[in-house]
């Protein structure tokens, strides 16, 4: 038997791995995920290995002889337990990790889930798979490797869901009801495991699953700010999820004559590799308004921060979480008053770059006036989505004066004033109304004997 998808990749890396083992008498197999894939007929970006032996310091010996021969770089990861990773000069990693317990079926054993318990024995060219991992993949089951796999680490509650949503797979009998016992352990997980998995999550694709994340307790866990969504406040949450995955599929075409720099946008990381566009499913999910109500409910802000600080999110994607669920009403209000691009321009201002998720979070959400008003309203949102990709006459418009100007002109200290008269000036460029400096100028001087 050979694994050809992933060999075929990896052939010459393998090839001197298995040779720099053999020459230290030590046995070295494929691991995880990387099997898992090739079964499935997908290459793996990177590789993870087990070496036979009790001897940490021999596995990192190995992994720095292997990083130097393959002008990779050597990161050790786990000194204590042998875990090191090699970073190869094309971006792809190779990690190698001493075998844990008193065999490799011992290892595969007390893994996560059978799907991930085999092994490959490079050397003898045999599949290892004590936990009949690979009749679950022909399957497209989801199982734990053993009964305390969930017990062991209770982050793989999440690591179930992440997987559900990412691979064609379905839970084993009794999952769900084993995921619903260990969710309360999440406590014991660090913050940052928990985000990162629920971003996995987010970017594969949740709505399929979205009841057994509500069900198992796990929603509640991750983010107790919801509440766990019960009913109607769930319910509301993945018909916004399912919008959201609706206009990502069909490519935004339907929002604006800029698709491109929509995606582009919505995908470019905010933090680490977390994208906007996970930050609006996210937003779907702790958005709290009850479905009649127009109304911010009190303390939102602050109920948004605390989800942001729980999730160990940075101070840029906290902000803009905010903004999207304390201004995405605005644009349903605009647009049906159909406003002219004075107060469009105040919007864009006050939302600065996450403008365009904004709209895209306001759409998703709905308007709750029924779908011929949406309709109608979407026809004057979708102009300012693609103003702000193009020209940005409303989003970004050109004062023709300064602050100085203002200052000189009216013999104005800097300060509030001046700015707040730059902001009424940048309205009125966006509405049409001033095209000149001296337009500017006697506008200013109007708004300014009117206030005296």
């Amino acid at each position: 038997m050979d694994l050809p998808p992933l060999l075929d990749g990896f052939r010459p890396v393998l090839d001197l791995v298995v040779s720099e083992a053999e020459a230290r008498d030590l046995p070295v197999f494929l691991v995880g995920g990387a099997v898992r894939d090739a079964l499935r007929g997908v290459p793996a970006k990177d590789l993870d290995l087990v070496v036979e032996t009790g001897s940490p310091g021999q596995v990192l010996e190995l992994a720095e002889s292997l990083a130097r021969l393959l002008g990779g770089t050597f990161v050790p990861l786990d000194r204590v337990r042998g875990i090191a990773r090699i970073v190869l000069r094309e971006g792809r990693d190779l990690d190698l990790a001493a075998r844990v317990g008193s065999s490799l079926e011992d290892d595969l054993r007390h893994r996560d889930f059978t799907l991930n318990a085999m092994a490959w024995d490079m050397k003898a060219g045999r599949l290892l798979d004590p936990t009949g991992g690979r009749s679950d993949l022909a399957g497209q089951i989801l199982r734990p490797a053993g009964p305390t796999s969930l017990a062991d680490d209770p982050l793989r509650t999440m690591r179930a869901l992440r997987m559900l949503c990412s691979l064609p797979l379905r839970p084993a009998p009794g999952l769900a009801e084993a995921l619903q016992a260990h969710a309360g352990q999440l406590c014991r997980v660090s913050p940052e495991r928990i985000r990162d998995e629920l971003f996995a999550c987010l970017q594969a694709g949740l709505p399929p699953h979205w009841e057994l994340f509500v069900q198992s307790g796990l929603l509640g866990e991750v983010l107790p700010e919801t509440g766990g969504l019960p009913g109607v406040q769930g319910r509301r949450a993945l018909a916004t999820l399912t919008a959201l995955e609706g206009m990502q599929s069909s490519g935004y075409e339907a929002l604006t004559g800029c698709p491109e720099a929509l995606r582009s946008h919505l995908e470019r990381p905010l933090a680490a590799s977390r994208r906007p566009l996970e930050l609006l499913k996210l937003a779907a999910i702790l958005e709290a308004r009850p479905a009649d109500s127009g109304a911010i409910p009190q303390g939102e802000a602050d109920r948004i921060e605390s989800a942001g600080r729980h999730l160990v999110l940075s101070k840029r994607e906290i902000r803009r979480l905010v903004r999207l669920l304390t201004m995405h009403r605005q644009p349903w209000v605009l647009a049906r008053r159909q406003a002219s691009p004075g107060p469009w321009c105040r919007l864009f201002r006050e939302a600065g770059q996450a403008a365009p998720d904004v709209l895209v979070f306001a759409v998703a959400c709905g308007s709750d006036a029924g779908r011929e008003e949406d309709r109608a309203s979407l026809e004057h949102i979708r102009p300012m989505l693609d103003d702000f990709f193009q020209e940005g006459r409303v989003a970004r418009p050109k004062s023709p004066v300064t602050g100085a100007d203002l200052a000189h002109a009216f013999g104005l200290p800097r300060g509030p004033l001046v700015g707040h008269l730059l902001e009424q000036l940048a309205e009125a460029v966006a509405a049409g109304q001033v095209q000149s400096r001296k337009e500017a100028l006697v506008l200013a001087a109007e708004w300014l004997a009117r206030d005296s």
